[in-house]
């Protein structure tokens, strides 16, 4: 028997059947589902099933988007063997036969896993996005290639700001994973817009972090807003890009100004802030948050005047009512005193344990 040599690669075959079988089988097929272990087959071979790709783009010209989707499917096993499919796989993900969002979605998994480099995936989906099929599609694409996609930032600015001319603002968000390169487009969303688009704007920039250093006399103009829940926003984000605590009288202020607790029901969170976010965000600064000891030593005495009130009142039927079964159901489904009482109460222990943070004490 003669010796196997390691540069004698066997012809791979799948359920013993070679690469060429599999494909006349999927050509065969006049539905979906008769092509369908084809397809499958065809998808096993991976990378070995290079050799097919000129069949395989020729069958790419075919106006049936289900079998396009089908094809696309296999292109996309091979990698970035198949790569020089992607002139074929543009013009799938381009025709328009019907609004059919499945192959659009294959298309653009074909492009991206048979291009070797990010880059050229950004330049050929760049474009796209004007396309008002496509866009939505090609922007999640382009933001989930990350920090290569800063090269799209135009076309990426553009399809944001007509979305948040429509009033759709989630797009915003999303920014965060092609890196700080997208800071000043939120700035531009700071300055530009209200409402929605700027919460999702400072919500981009708190998860970009210290990335977004460069954020910081934004967010230094905040601290003046007129709305309450922003300024917290800006302390807060001042903080954690900038490490600055030039926030914190903002924070002690708000204190006072804000609701001691927001609702968050099992199905519906707030957006907006409470005074017990601003204790816990001067608990995580530290000793840098000296400047709100005095409020937060107000709110540990109201807590505990409080507390003193709740248990005279029980024995009058005033007291009995304020501390009756009335409760908020919490996110994870546990419940939670919703009476004022409680509340302070709850907002002093916090406001304790901040001081104890702040002064680098151990907590009583």
């Amino acid at each position: 028997m003669a010796p196997a040599f390691a540069g004698d690669k066997p012809e791979p075959k799948y359920e013993g059947k070679p690469l060429a079988y599999w494909v006349a089988q999927f050509q065969k097929g006049d539905t979906a589902e008769q092509r369908a272990p084809a397809a499958e087959a065809l998808k096993a071979f991976g990378p070995d099933a290079a050799p097919a790709l000129p069949t395989f783009i020729e069958m790419l010209a075919d106006r049936s988007p289900a079998y396009r989707s089908q094809v696309l499917v296999i292109v996309a096993a091979i990698g970035p063997a198949a790569k020089a499919a992607r002139p074929a796989v543009l013009n799938a993900l381009r025709s328009k036969p019907a609004f059919d969002f499945g192959h659009d979605r294959f298309a653009l998994n074909a492009l991206l896993a048979i291009s070797p480099e990010p880059k050229d995936v950004v330049s050929a989906l760049a474009p796209l996005l004007e396309d008002q099929r496509l866009g939505g599609g090609v922007y999640e694409q382009l933001c989930a290639i990350g920090p290569p996609a800063k090269d799209a930032l135009p076309a990426l600015r553009r399809y944001v700001l007509s979305k948040v001319a429509e009033g759709i603002t989630e797009p915003v968000w999303t920014l965060a994973s092609v890196g700080p390169d997208v800071v000043p487009l939120l700035l531009e969303l700071l300055e530009a817009h209200q409402g929605r688009s700027r919460y999702e704007a400072l919500r981009c920039l708190e998860a970009l972090g210290p990335k977004a250093a460069s954020a910081g006399p934004a967010l230094q103009k905040l601290l003046a807003h007129h709305d309450p829940h922003t300024r917290y926003r800006a302390a807060v984000l001042l903080w954690a890009c900038n490490n600055s605590s030039d926030g914190v009288p903002v924070l002690a202020e708000l204190l006072t100004q804000l609701p001691t607790r927001v609702e968050k029901e099992r199905y519906t969170v707030s957006r907006h802030f409470s005074a017990h976010d601003a204790v816990q965000t001067l608990s995580e600064i530290g000793p840098k948050a000296r400047a709100a000891l005095p409020e937060l030593r107000r709110l540990v005495s109201t807590g505990f005047a409080v507390g003193i009130v709740a248990g005279v009142g029980l024995s009058s039927p005033e007291g009995a009512r304020a501390l009756a079964t009335n409760y908020r159901v919490n996110s994870d489904g546990s419940l939670t005193p919703r009476t004022p009482y409680h509340e302070l109460m709850e907002l002093g222990r916090a406001a304790d344990a901040a001081i104890a943070k702040i002064e680098q004490k151990p907590n009583p």
